[in-house]
């Protein structure tokens, strides 16, 4: 559509990066809203209670540099969480990629 591969390139890179942010606060939704938790508020673990600081939270880097595991108990960490990422981040290229051919 915009005539260059770096622009196209581009766009595809922010709608993936779009796509897992998204994926990251579905991730969210699934895990607080059947517990009947706030949408706000911090992402804590599961099994010790620390909040997850800024730089643990980045979506699939951060569980991939951790090992999938917490930092301050190091228990496990679902696969779940990137998955769902990494999925919604794929389909928000699979997107841009149709809109771009358009």
């Amino acid at each position: 559509m915009f005539g260059s591969a770096a622009i196209d390139c581009l766009i595809l890179v922010f709608a993936f990066v779009l796509g897992v942010c998204l994926g990251s606060f579905l991730n969210v939704v699934v895990t607080r809203r059947p517990a009947g938790e706030s949408m706000g508020g911090r992402s804590k673990c599961r099994s010790c209670g620390h909040q997850i600081r800024l730089r643990d939270n980045i979506p699939v880097i951060s569980w991939l540099a951790l090992g999938g595991k917490c930092r301050d108990c190091k228990a496990p960490i679902s696969w779940r969480y990137p998955a769902i990422e990494l999925t919604t981040g794929l389909i928000f290229v699979a997107i841009g990629a149709v809109l771009l051919a358009l």
